[in-house]
């Protein structure tokens, strides 16, 4: 069976062996970036549902009879509206979202049972996809992690 791991040594610079060996031990910990992945998220998240959808996809527009609900305040629209958007009426699901981060991860779990229909979609209920990131988050992100390494490199502070 072939062996899937790169193996290499680093000889003579002790210097840069000792950094790496910080950096690689303090890798082990990732709670500082993954706090900091988790604001960029959140920041992505609250934004999706104020412009009602990521950058480059804007969700559908809510069917006649939701509209028309809406208006007349009947059923579940009888209920004072919070910041009203597409996917946004007393803010339940937006707001009600459980937020965190570890030295292993970093989640966002909307805890309303229906925050996956609206962002999959159903067979009668288009997706609008507020679990997205847009690629300004992604960039960001990314920058993020090669910064905290790079900081483990050059020394903590």
């Amino acid at each position: 069976m072939a062996n899937n791991f790169l193996t290499f040594q680093i000889a003579g610079d002790v210097v840069l062996v000792r950094k790496l060996d910080y950096t690689i031990s303090n890798l082990a910990n990732l709670k500082p970036f993954y706090e900091q992945t988790l604001d960029l998220i959140k920041t992505n998240l609250d934004r999706n549902f104020e412009r009602e959808g990521a950058e480059a996809s804007k969700w559908q527009s809510l069917s006649a009879k939701t509209l028309k609900a809406r208006s007349l305040r009947q059923g579940y629209y009888a209920r004072s509206p919070n910041k009203p958007r597409i996917l946004r009426w007393t803010g339940n699901m937006q707001d009600n979202r459980l937020e965190e981060a570890t030295r292993d991860y970093a989640k966002v779990e909307f805890q309303t049972s229906y925050a996956k229909f609206h962002n999959f979609g159903t067979k009668n209920i288009p997706a609008r996809p507020f679990v997205k990131l847009d690629n300004k988050t992604n960039s960001l992100i990314i920058r993020n992690l090669e910064n905290f390494i790079l900081k483990d490199l050059r020394g903590r502070k």
